[in-house]
């Protein structure tokens, strides 16, 4: 009986099996644990919070100072723009842009292609730069690309908690401490709370029945505070159209800014309607921040 024309393929078996084995183990170290391992996307977001009520030119003159960092940390060979934006957009842009004040920007930083370090580097060294250089500036970082910003479902980290309840003042310790437990995790980097809670504010009281003798009603007071230092374009926006090139603009009227640079200026604003000025049926308490 002629023997099979396989057996020179098993009589080599013992000898070649053990290498599998050997090169799996080899590779271990090498191979990841995730299901969508990291990709060097080659950019980066840093979402920048400077302390709350800080004006945009101060918010402008932090984000130079990031910038200037960036520069100093990522060779000139790797880095190819960095852009910046401080501030929030007019209209509904703003609702799809990550600031939300003054006090607040975004700084986009890309790479060349083919660049030599890794970004996880440089994150890690401008992480420890910021800390040092800029304190009480809260600065977090965004990598990964498109593929991280699908796998995140759209959100800003990969892990979002939201905390609900009847009213801030109850949930805002229980965000805090769910903060300060997660940062305990090891591995766990800028860990932050979305929402702030320090802003300066200013919370107008109006004595309705005083106020009806003027025949005032507090949707004209809200109408005429806002429109006076936040202009018209929230209440009731007007557009102006080019005839020659079709293209529409906004006409917006308010305060010049340095009209209004204490409490006193804005209780002097003119309500419509009555022949005086606010102070006569409101007044004002201010938020302290601490």
């Amino acid at each position: 009986m002629s023997g099979s024309p396989f057996d020179p393929v098993f009589e080599q078996l013992p000898r070649e099996l053990p290498v599998f084995p050997l090169t799996g183990v080899l590779l271990l170290p090498r191979l990841h644990s995730e299901f969508f391992p990291k990709v060097d996307a080659g950019n980066f977001t840093m979402i920048v919070s400077a302390p709350e009520g800080s004006r945009i030119e101060k918010t402008t003159a932090i984000v130079a100072d990031i910038e200037k960092l960036v520069q100093e940390t990522i060779p000139k060979q790797d880095l190819e723009e960095v852009i910046s934006n401080t501030g929030l957009y007019f209209g509904d842009a703003a609702r799809f842009a990550p600031n939300t004040g003054n006090h607040t920007a975004f700084v986009l930083v890309n790479l060349v292609t083919g660049h030599e370090g890794k970004t996880e580097d440089y994150v890690s060294t401008l992480r420890t730069r910021l800390r040092e250089s800029l304190p009480g500036v809260e600065v977090s970082f965004q990598t990964g690309g498109i593929i991280s910003d699908v796998l995140n479902f759209g959100l800003r980290a990969p892990i979002d908690i939201q905390v609900k309840g009847p009213s801030l003042d109850l949930i805002r310790p229980v965000a805090e401490a769910i903060q300060q437990k997660i940062a305990q995790v090891p591995n766990t980097v800028d860990v932050r709370i979305k929402q702030g809670k320090s802003y300066p504010e200013l919370h107008i009281d109006v004595d309705r029945t005083k106020a009806a003798y003027y025949g005032i009603t507090q949707d004209r007071v809200v109408v005429d505070v806002i429109t006076g230092i936040s202009s018209n374009i929230a209440l009731s926006p007007n557009y102006w159209l080019d005839p020659k090139t079709a293209n529409g603009y906004f006409l917006l009227a308010q305060y010049p800014e340095q009209s209004l640079t204490k409490t006193e200026d804005l209780l002097n604003i003119p309500i419509i309607g009555a022949r005086t000025a606010l102070r006569s049926e409101e007044h004002t308490s201010e938020l302290q921040s601490h």
